[in-house]
């Protein structure tokens, strides 16, 4: 560009955990990943959200956000889902990795 509008990089750092940087661009980790280190290079961040766990845009430890009581994520969720419950029940565990295991209790 000309004078006015060329712009010029006068220094860089490295993307920040929960991020990764391609070609010059910072991105957030996606959905059901993590990026637990600076200067990650790859949208695969660190890896998989644990089970248990939900792991939403920019989630930097794969176990950030557990799921509450009645709950239940596998490997990878971006989002945990409430268990299944009969009616006249609830559920009483919490970090559950599959809606076979969140286990139920009468009132």
């Amino acid at each position: 560009g000309d004078n006015n509008t060329n712009k010029t990089r006068i220094s860089q750092k490295q993307c920040e955990p929960g991020f990764y940087c391609e070609s010059g661009k910072k991105f957030r980790c996606p959905k059901g990943r993590y990026g637990d280190t600076s200067g990650l290079a790859s949208e695969r961040c660190s890896g998989w959200c644990a089970a248990g766990h939900r792991c939403p845009f920019g989630t930097a430890q794969k176990d950030q956000y557990p799921c509450l009581d009645g709950e239940y994520a596998a490997k990878g969720y971006f989002k945990c889902s409430k268990c299944p419950s009969p009616p006249g029940t609830h559920t009483k565990f919490s970090g559950k990795t599959s809606r076979l295991c969140c286990g139920t209790y009468s009132h």
